[in-house]
């Protein structure tokens, strides 16, 4: 009899924070005898930053982007058989088969997926942020409370399924709905060309993580407006991450600045241990905060929700993600000031707990699928009244998007060229 587990999660080819809790995860699954099918919302084909992901680029599809209720059902069903496609060939109705998903949109396909094949479904939700754009929580809220009732949903912190039922229903804000994405090793103890040569000024300021986060932009500001408040200190900002989305922000906010050295590494993976050796403070969010931690650098905690600076990790606050209650909050420029001028934060000893061994995480994980309801039961996630079906028109390129990804790209470059050419010819 085979264990399969299916886990649905954004694209794979880029490194963020799920890219390496699900190469983690898949790694530590396949070694327990399992059998691990990825489907992502990226392409099929490539390969990933993280290369451990890159037996499960087949699937990718950017389909899983729309939610089955935006679908013609015909439609849901041919997504339905290009995933059932690529499962291994067995008896999956007599099979162990978990299905893993990451956000709300995911767990809409998650849930369709399990319904077919009788499978445990739990949505272990690695977002952040609940609502605005590109966010789909409000209407879905019956289906989440179907999964939430049948402790089927699970969150990054204790107050995210408050977060994601605010203004609809109360949950506890407690441990019981919570699990941790670790990303087993993320810091090790390896060579590295660009730590090797970076050279150590006055104060080298270091941000971790994606630069499409919501806090990145003040997080620019803070550093340029820090770094114009001290002229006479040399200071070297370093962007680990690819940063390519804040090209035009660091051009006109940084590179202008006589005394601040803006240097972008791009991905780092793993992380040089040695690269903190040369680091004054770090600025991130979430799992990168927490990692840069515990390598005992005054790690300042940018907030998921409002982008502001929480306070300094370990020290003035122990949430790596949100605010405190009652906590003072500043931007990015005080707290640079707060932490490498006046150092206040040394006045808290140092109290982060130190990692869990992320085998163990990963173990835990499966008592949330035991402790789920027993009886199953799936939610009809194909339609929903306050889901509106795609017109024709929308649902053409989505289609495309699902059957060929190329065409679509290249239909979407020649659109692209035809109206910048038609506004440049109206401008003449």
């Amino acid at each position: 009899m085979m264990k399969l587990y299916i886990i649905f999660t954004a694209d794979i080819h880029p490194i963020g924070g799920m890219q390496l809790y699900t190469a983690g995860k898949a790694g530590y699954l396949e070694k327990h005898g399992w059998k691990v099918v990825i489907f992502s919302t990226g392409v099929a084909g490539g390969t990933c930053a993280v290369s451990s992901l890159n037996p499960y680029v087949k699937g990718g599809n950017m389909i899983f982007e729309y939610q089955p209720a935006q679908l013609p059902e015909r439609f849901c069903d041919s997504v339905c058989r290009m995933m059932l496609s690529l499962l291994p060939a067995s008896d999956l109705q007599k099979d162990t088969v978990y299905i893993e998903t990451h956000s709300e949109v995911l767990a809409l396909w998650g849930e369709l997926l399990a319904g077919r094949l009788g499978a445990r479904h739990i949505c272990f939700n690695c977002n952040e942020i609940f609502r605005g754009k590109g966010k789909h929580y409000v209407e879905n809220m019956e289906y989440l409370k179907f999964k939430y009732h049948r402790k089927e949903l699970l969150g990054l912190h204790t107050d995210t399924l408050k977060k994601i039922f605010d203004g609809y229903m109360e949950v506890p804000c407690d441990s019981t709905f919570l699990f941790d994405a670790v990303e087993p090793d993320p810091v090790q103890d390896v060579e590295s060309d660009f730590v090797a040569h970076l050279t150590r000024l006055d104060w080298n300021i270091v941000y971790i993580g994606r630069a499409n986060k919501g806090y990145v932009g003040n997080i620019i500001d803070g550093v340029a407006a820090f770094a114009r408040k001290h002229p006479d200190k040399k200071i070297q900002f370093v962007m680990v991450g690819d940063a390519g989305c804040r090209q035009r922000q660091i051009r006109e906010k940084l590179l202008k600045i006589q005394n601040l050295k803006t240097t972008l590494p791009g991905d780092l993976v793993p992380i040089p241990r040695k690269l903190y050796e040369k680091t004054d403070v770090v600025i991130a969010g979430a799992v990168c905060a927490e990692i840069s931690a515990r390598e005992h650098v005054p790690t300042i905690v940018a907030d998921c929700e409002n982008h502001l600076a929480c306070g300094v990790l370990g020290h003035t606050t122990m949430n790596s993600m949100y605010h405190e209650e009652n906590s003072t909050q500043t931007d990015f420029c005080e707290a640079l000031e707060d932490t490498l001028v006046r150092k206040t934060y040394l006045k808290y000893a140092y109290a982060f707990p130190d990692a869990i061994p992320p085998d163990h995480i990963f173990e835990s994980h499966f008592a949330f699928f035991a402790g789920a309801s027993g009886k199953k039961a799936y939610y009809n996630v194909k339609k929903n009244p306050y889901v509106s079906r795609l017109t024709f028109k929308k649902v053409v390129p989505a289609y495309i998007k699902f059957r060929n990804p190329g065409l679509f790209f290249r239909l979407y470059e020649i659109k692209k060229r035809l109206t910048y050419g038609s506004k440049r010819a109206g401008g003449l």
